[in-house]
């Protein structure tokens, strides 16, 4: 701590870690007398207040904290909380109420900006108004010196942040948190107060589960409004990055309480699947188990333009609650009848014999089931017991849900669905048309046929039967396709990324990098970002995508694109020729026709060359 001396002007550390009265001036040798709150040397260690000794400090370092019993305003210091990009919190209590608080002290650089400390006193009132059972009340607001602090709710929990990164939110209570967000966004939007950086680490869950948003309106204070405003810093960007609006981005000048609803859907969808929605990336529904409708609320609320999003928090919380059923059972009806059957909670499964059996993806919240003999269905499980082979059922799926499917020799068509399908069949195959999620498919001797796949989570095997994928857009994930006797072959989407590895014990490798190989193969299309296992025990193996090229043999331009160019030359020769000899004969000058004959060879020659390019 710097100690100036009153004689001489001197401006020094304060020496020791004794607690004092006096100090000896290093310069003029004169005794400095201190007063109890110049006492104190802050250390990363706390220390406890010397007996009977008050000590209120007046400035901070920016690494200094706080030792514990140190008075702050009528708030002694308990702990030391934590550290974040809005300042230091601490957990306190109020000496005549007794009232534990949580104190956040705003970082010292902030007290020498004449404008923070004009907002600071503008927005003081504003937040200490502000009373919703989701929002951390903000009890007090003071100076001490150089020292601004706020004294806010303790809540008694833990942040968002730490409740995903343990990887403990299940779907469903996502959707329960995100309406009374919304809830408490509507009303501060209501009261002129934009929150301007909601991102999992300020939002509080207490040990009920209720959710509390903090760090309300600090954003404004800290960095300032916008020009509209008299005490404004331009060109400073408030928040976080990747939950930033578009336009929060670019400017503050252009943020309003639309953005605090962009960051919000950002939040809900790290909820839903763990991740950010960086770049292209895929609906909710797509990565985990949950209703359709959920991916129009994230787009909703993820839109570029703030005026295509949700205009206010409200009407993004009652979209969650309407896609969000509270007993997490879905029902399932008979579609020709159109009598209920009862309800589903988590995966349906279906036991068929040898009937042929459809499952249909559709955009409705129910299972649905079509048959024109009875079926059964008890608890989690429908059968659809084996009459006749020309029998036909068709079950239809709501898109995000879980399907299971057990077959002893019938035929199993998959069609456009989305979420998460097993199917295990004996004799029967199986044919997947259109899925997008995780795919996990067990055969013993019936054959598989796969297209228009988008997934990183399958996993296929088979004993004795052949398995044909193509079209399969593999981007990130595990995926491993096995069979013992039957032969392999993938077509891979040209978007595809994976690290692959092709193996067969006796049968023969094909692929454009690996042509003859024998054994195992191996390597890397795009970035590599999926991890993909292709194995045969005795059958043959055929892997091919069009992002790969052979290091053997090049790529021949197709015979009609090499007849068109030589039309084009011939053409060209001709006309030259007979511009050349008429501008000769009759003209006296050559001028023209070399002009024709440059600009128009220039253009077949970039013809002939963007052709070969792109092979």
């Amino acid at each position: 701590m710097k100690i100036t001396c009153t004689n001489c002007a001197l401006e020094f550390e304060l020496p020791g870690d004794d607690w004092k009265d006096s100090v000896t001036c290093p310069k003029c040798r004169g005794e400095i007398h201190l007063h109890a709150a110049q006492t104190v040397k802050y250390t990363d260690i706390p220390k406890l207040s010397p007996p009977g000794g008050e000590v209120r400090p007046s400035s901070l370092r920016e690494d200094e904290i706080l030792p514990a019993g140190a008075l702050v305003g009528p708030y002694r210091i308990e702990k030391f909380v934590g550290r974040g990009g809005m300042g230091t919190v601490y957990r306190a209590e109020h000496g005549m109420l007794q009232r534990t608080v949580a104190l956040k002290v705003l970082p010292p650089k902030f007290a020498a900006d004449p404008e923070f400390v004009e907002r600071f006193k503008r927005e003081a009132k504003a937040l200490a108004n502000l009373s919703h059972p989701n929002i951390v009340s903000v009890h007090d607001m003071g100076v001490q010196g150089e020292i601004y602090f706020f004294a806010m709710e303790f809540v008694d929990g833990v942040s968002l942040r730490d409740v995903l990164a343990q990887k403990k939110l299940a779907p469903e209570d996502a959707l329960k948190i995100i309406p009374q967000l919304c809830e408490a966004l509507e009303y501060a939007h209501s009261q002129g107060i934009i929150h301007r950086d909601i991102k999992p680490e300020n939002i509080l869950l207490d040990k009920h589960g209720r959710p509390k948003i903090a760090d309300f309106g600090l954003a404004k204070i800290v960095k300032g409004e916008s020009t509209a405003m008299p005490l404004t810093r331009t060109n400073v960007v408030m928040g976080t990055v990747e939950y930033m609006a578009p336009e929060q981005r670019e400017s503050i000048r252009q943020v309003d309480h639309r953005a605090d609803i962009y960051s919000l859907g950002v939040v809900l969808y790290e909820m839903l699947t763990g991740q950010l929605p960086v770049g292209k990336f895929d609906m909710p529904s797509r990565k985990v188990q949950v209703d359709v409708r959920i991916d129009g609320v994230v787009l909703k609320a993820l839109e570029q333009d703030p005026e295509k999003r949700y205009q206010r928090a409200g009407h993004m919380g009652t979209a969650v609650s309407g896609v969000s059923p509270s007993s997490g059972a879905i029902p399932i009806v008979d579609v020709l009848k159109g009598i209920p059957l009862g309800t589903v909670t988590g995966a349906l499964k279906i036991r068929t014999g040898d009937r042929e059996l459809s499952v249909l993806g559709w955009d409705k919240p129910e299972f649905g089931v079509e048959s024109e003999e009875k079926v059964s269905f008890e608890g989690q499980i429908l059968n659809v017991p084996g009459l006749w082979r020309d029998a036909q059922v068709r079950v239809f799926v709501p898109k995000g849900t879980e399907v299971e499917v057990e077959s002893k020799d019938a035929e199993v068509a998959v069609k456009d669905t989305r979420g998460k399908i097993k199917v295990s069949s004996s004799e029967g195959s199986v044919k997947v048309e259109r899925h997008q999620g995780s795919l996990w498919i067990g055969l013993k001797e019936g054959e598989l046929e796969v297209s228009g796949l988008k997934s990183g989570d399958l996993e296929v095997r088979t004993v004795d039967g052949d398995i044909r994928i193509e079209g399969w857009e593999l981007i990130g994930g595990k995926a491993a396709v096995e069979s013992r006797d039957g032969s392999i072959s993938i077509g891979l989407h040209p978007m595809s990324s994976a690290r692959y590895t092709l193996q067969t014990d006796s049968g023969s490798l094909s692929s454009a990098a690996h042509p003859g190989a024998r054994g195992t193969a191996s390597g890397v299309l795009g970035t590599g970002a999926a991890a993909l296992l292709v194995r045969s025990s005795t059958g043959d193996v055929e892997f091919r995508c069009e992002n790969e090229r052979s290091p053997e043999k090049k790529a021949r331009l197709p015979k009609s694109w090499r007849r068109e160019q030589l039309e084009k030359i011939g053409i060209y020769s001709i006309v030259c020729l007979a511009l050349f000899v008429y501008f000769a004969v009759r003209e006296k000058s050559l001028t023209v026709p070399i002009t024709v004959a440059v600009f128009w060879g220039m253009w077949i020659g970039i013809g002939v060359w963007k052709g070969i390019v792109r092979g």
